[in-house]
């Protein structure tokens, strides 16, 4: 493994931790962001999350970025069950 791999990923359990739903007021107005996903490991053994996203908000669009990501999520999913429930 690499040495800046565990390094990040030291670094990063040290920071607070959001998860949907969240409080938008809560999150700062400019950031970096690191997304994990349910279910995904780091491909270095044990159950670490795995990074599947990173990106970059300034100019205080962070929060409607950030929550515009989540509502995309959301119409796609509700997209997938109506295809799954249609005959």
């Amino acid at each position: 493994m690499s040495d800046l791999c565990r390094w990040l990923h030291d670094l990063l359990e040290q920071l607070p931790r959001f998860k949907y739903p969240f409080d938008p007021k809560r999150l700062p107005k400019n950031a970096i962001y690191f997304f994990y996903e349910k279910g995904e490991s780091w491909g270095h053994g044990g159950d670490r999350p795995r990074i599947v996203r990173i990106g970059t908000h300034r100019e205080g669009n962070f929060r409607s970025r950030i929550a515009e990501h989540f509502l995309l999520n959301e119409a796609r999913d509700e997209l997938r069950r109506r295809k799954t429930a249609a005959p």
